[in-house]
């Protein structure tokens, strides 16, 4: 019995999913393909050099082999895998390299079978490919799809920005009962394509559990612009902004919220503008949480088209026991109103990785925003809060998805009193 025969017996009485045929496929020519080179199960494969100066291969195909033999991910393993012309090319190689003509036509047999595979799910390769990236745990193919998905959503919405960029500072009030919150944000690099573009670039509410509240105290970090009404303008940080901004105007939101507006401007690197806004809440919430009270979520609404979206947590070193959050990223598509639940079905899968950082000058830097750095620092600063008291939580995201909302979730129970 063949190799690729073998494969296929791996698919269970009852298991027809595309799933379960994708690994038996991949598999299989995984299989026939390491037989014919004469390596035993999954030993190092090949360098793609080696492989297409052994098989007269060229480059291209030598690297598609190399993936396909080596990446652990069989729907990432799938993206490799070439055409038929190509199989027959590697089959002839093999031969010509010493394989014997039953190995070599194992192989070709073995790639028949995943073709087979394609059209049995998808209407073409491309199709199936998506398919196969809608599957697969390679940041890779996730990465490329975000990216397409960023070039249709500026034209789209007719807007743009290089970096997006959300910091919250969470501190013990001085009281010791309730904590502090600054946030820290920024639209880097922002440009519009249509002159006409009503963008919001601000909103002032908060989640509280027993809804949404929009009539806060907040106080804006920059001394300069003295105490705030939830009805003021933003509460820009003037040094790290471009000067002058364009027109931003103040609108009515839902549920009382006060929101802020772009008004009219020049489109692409004429009306090209940084933005960075600081603020801070004092006395939020109780800081000690009661049996029963749910998690503090940090959130963090992903709104516009972007090449990178920043999401930091600056959380006090004493708050929490340390804890990391838990990480998720959330559909915002079904949200009926502002302060909308989510559902567990509006978490998208793959959630973004935590990074956990010492606070630093080098650490607060964003390669796509230098100076938003500088602002997170001067904030803690005017605040009279040391950096060396808090641990930072990162979550990075190239080319995020809009709308959706990034939610670092601190689980209640290390905030017991002590």
């Amino acid at each position: 019995m063949s190799t690729a025969t073998n494969a296929a017996s791996r698919t269970q009485p009852g298991e027809h999913s595309f799933q379960s045929e994708v690994r038996a496929v991949v598999g299989g020519l995984r299989d026939a393909v390491r037989a014919a080179l004469g390596e035993e199960g999954e030993q190092g494969s090949r360098p793609p050099a080696d492989l297409s100066r052994d098989l007269g291969l060229d480059t291209k195909l030598g690297w598609k082999l190399h993936w396909v033999l080596v990446n652990d991910d069989p729907f990432a393993a799938a993206l490799f895998v070439p055409g038929r012309a190509g199989v027959g090319i590697i089959a002839e190689g093999l031969r010509r390299a010493g394989a014997s003509a039953e190995a070599a036509a194992s192989v070709t047999r073995a790639g028949e079978a995943f073709h087979r595979c394609v059209t049995r799910h998808a209407e073409n390769r491309a199709g199936f490919d998506t398919l196969l990236a809608a599957h697969s745990s390679d940041e890779r193919a996730a990465l490329e799809h975000r990216r397409q998905a960023y070039q249709g959503s500026r034209y789209i919405w007719g807007i743009e920005t290089r970096a997006n960029l959300l910091t919250y500072i969470v501190h013990p009030s001085a009281g010791g009962e309730t904590m502090d919150v600054a946030s820290i944000r920024g639209i880097i690099g922002c440009q519009r394509l249509r002159e006409h573009v009503p963008w919001r670039v601000g909103r002032t509410t908060l989640r509280r559990p027993e809804g949404v509240d929009a009539a806060f105290k907040r106080e804006p970090v920059d001394p300069a612009l003295g105490s705030m009404n939830p009805g003021d303008g933003l509460p820009i940080m003037g040094t790290y902004c471009t000067d002058p901004l364009p027109a931003i105007d103040r609108v009515p939101g839902p549920h009382g919220a006060v929101e802020f507006q772009l008004g009219p401007g020049p489109v692409g690197k004429r009306g090209r503008f940084d933005l960075i806004t600081g603020e801070v809440v004092r006395a939020m919430q109780p800081r000690f949480a009661e049996e029963g009270d749910p998690p503090l979520r940090m959130r963090f609404g992903v709104r516009i088209p972007a090449q990178m979206a920043v999401f930091d947590v600056l959380m006090h070193k004493e708050m929490f026991a340390r804890s990391a959050p838990r990480v998720s990223m959330l559909s915002d598509l079904f949200a009926s109103e502002l302060g909308s639940t989510h559902q567990p079905a509006d978490e998208l899968p793959n959630a973004p990785e935590l990074e956990i950082l010492r606070v630093s000058a080098d650490a607060l830097a964003v390669d796509e925003a230098p100076r938003f750095g500088d602002a997170v620092d001067e904030a803690l600063g005017v605040l009279g809060w040391s950096a060396e008291s808090f641990d930072l939580f990162r979550v990075a995201v190239p080319y995020p998805a809009v709308p959706t909302t990034m939610v670092m979730a601190f689980d209640p129970t290390t905030a017991r009193r002590g």
